[in-house]
């Protein structure tokens, strides 16, 4: 019975900070070596100062030694929808098919490493109920390590085909691959809060992301680099990279056959590009520095994008 009391009494610890948790069906066993608890239909229900994220999947399944009971197992049973009302902007993702599985271990009561593996996944971002944007990757990994004593947290991402398609702009991006290893500094307590207050708590902390090392690959562009990313006002992303370009021709007359840059500013920064660029087996590689100011992207001297404030 002790197992089953454990259960209710993080339910009941849970719905104190705003989280509702359900079952359609529930069991707990796998004692005296080990604690398994199995959910059916589960559905969680965040409460937060001014929204709801809602969460439902078709089955839960974890598990913990009963000698390292802060270390839980899980599995998701597909399909997956968690929905969100963040005021004017609204979040809706799911995991049609597959199994989400992650690794959890406490530290101190608190997470201290988390591991998750995912199949495909879709991101749904709206203005209201008008759905702007687009987010998606076939399969993805995040790992993720709490360093109190250094005041930071290390996240390790590694995603396979990540895709953006923005509706107001008709645009799209497709990537083949990305890597990226993070720093995030003086990173805060996380709260099932909005994201622009915890955002705005990171920022006003301090906050700076040290990205270690960054790969991404795509039919018009590859590279690898490192650099640094925080925040200004407004939640706008703001940085500075270097970075090793390869397929650059390719990405600047894409950027013109867009209308993003103008043909003038192509000559200038390809000008660059001949003028500083290697051959490595037989491919050519040129290093430019990349900044973020204000929400635009700059690589060297010339504006190639723009990325949305963080809301």
């Amino acid at each position: 019975m002790r197992v089953q009391d454990n259960v209710l009494s993080w339910r009941s610890y849970m719905a104190e900070r705003g989280v509702d948790v359900s079952c359609m069906d529930e069991s707990v066993g796998g004692y005296p070596f080990r604690i398994t608890f199995e959910c059916y239909q589960p559905e969680f229900v965040i409460r937060t100062r001014d929204s709801q994220i809602r969460f439902i999947g078709a089955g839960l399944i974890v598990v913990a030694q009963a000698y390292d009971s802060d270390h839980m197992i899980a599995e998701l049973k597909t399909p997956v929808q968690i929905d969100t009302s963040l005021d004017e902007n609204g979040i809706a993702i799911s995991i049609p098919s597959g199994t989400v599985r992650t690794s959890a271990k406490l530290v101190n009561g608190r997470l201290g490493e988390l591991s998750a593996v995912l199949p495909a996944i879709k991101i749904m971002m709206g203005a209201g109920r008008e759905e702007i944007a687009e987010y998606g990757a076939n399969a993805s990994e995040i790992h993720w390590r709490v360093r109190p004593r250094d005041d930071a947290l290390d996240v390790a991402l590694n995603v396979d085909q990540p895709y953006l398609r923005n509706k107001s702009s008709k645009t799209a991006t497709q990537l083949n691959h990305i890597e990226a290893v993070v720093i995030v500094n003086h990173p805060v307590s996380v709260s099932f809060d909005t994201l622009a207050i915890w955002l705005k708590s990171w920022r006003e902390n301090g906050g700076v992301a040290d990205v270690t090392r960054l790969e991404f690959d795509s039919k018009y562009l590859s590279g690898e680099g490192a650099g640094t990313i925080s925040l200004e006002a407004e939640n706008l992303i703001t940085g500075a990279f270097r970075v090793n370009f390869f397929k650059i021709d390719r990405f600047v007359s894409m950027l013109v056959n867009q209308g993003n840059i103008r043909e003038s500013d192509a000559n200038l920064l390809m000008g660059a590009v001949d003028l500083f660029a290697k051959s490595i087996n037989g491919e050519k590689m040129v290093t430019l520095p990349v900044s973020i100011r204000g929400g635009d992207i700059y690589l060297g001297p010339v504006k190639a994008a723009r990325l949305p404030a963080l809301n």
